[in-house]
């Protein structure tokens, strides 16, 4: 195995109503770290359909964990993982991807 997906469903029981749920993510990148493998922090919109529904937690969260393991090339980052519905309507995507502006804050390689 060389890369590791940490995926956090946000509706479903997951974040939005369980965010102890983060603890889980962390150790799974800390793990990966340990271990040299890739990892990919995977936002999972499913359900949700818009991932804009949940933007101001997504931009909280990636923020944080682009603090840090920003400075790990083997972190990745997932923003939106299964976008469906309207949100695939043109710029929609873009527009949640760059109001956070998270990879260029704290990040060079991820």
């Amino acid at each position: 195995m060389q890369v590791w997906r940490a995926a956090l469903y946000l509706s479903e029981g997951g974040y939005i109503t369980q965010p102890s749920l983060k603890s889980k993510v962390v150790d799974s990148v800390e793990a990966a770290i340990k271990l040299g493998l890739y990892v990919i922090i995977d936002w999972h919109v499913h359900l949700d359909r818009d991932p804009r529904m949940y933007q101001q937690y997504a931009i909280e969260f990636f923020g944080e964990m682009a603090r840090y393991y920003g400075s790990y090339p083997n972190v990745l980052y997932e923003i939106c993982n299964e976008p469906n519905g309207r949100a695939k309507a043109a710029g929609r995507m873009s527009s949640f991807l760059h109001r956070g502006n998270l990879s260029e804050k704290y990040s060079e390689t991820n």
